[in-house]
């Protein structure tokens, strides 16, 4: 069965969006403050403040690491149904949490005021890439 492209598009659109709601969603549960919005060719990017997260591991990683939920729902999905849809599904889905899980890593081999010197390293590079900044907080 061939994939139709503009269904195809459609759900890897909403999932994107979706994958940045559980984050939004989770950082809103442990009280995190959401600082920035960016908005890139690659996709959106919330930025939270950083003190709320640089000092908590367990926060961090809770943030970080949540929408990977989707990707297990997504290739669970594709298991059952076998449907190609649900893999490519699946693969976009592993493409965002694959990010998260890498920058997840690498703050959590640093100490909090490392985490906050790479957050706004990332920061300042994304924003001079951006399409649209919006301050939230």
């Amino acid at each position: 069965m061939l994939i139709n492209p503009a269904r195809l598009l459609a759900v890897v659109l909403t999932l994107s969006v979706t994958h940045e709601l559980i984050h939004i969603l989770v950082a809103l549960i442990l009280g995190v403050r959401i600082e920035e919005l960016i908005v890139t060719w690659f996709g959106v990017a919330l930025y939270l403040r950083d003190e709320d997260v640089a000092y908590s591991v367990k926060r961090l990683t809770a943030i970080s690491l949540s929408p990977l939920t989707l990707v297990i729902l997504g290739l669970s999905i594709w298991i059952y149904t076998g449907q190609e849809l649900w893999l490519a599904v699946w693969l976009s889905l592993l493409g965002g949490s694959l990010g998260d899980l890498y920058l997840t890593t690498i703050y959590l081999k640093t100490n909090p005021l490392e985490r906050i010197k790479i957050s706004q390293k990332w920061k300042n590079k994304l924003k001079n890439k951006a399409l649209y900044t919006r301050k939230l907080s």
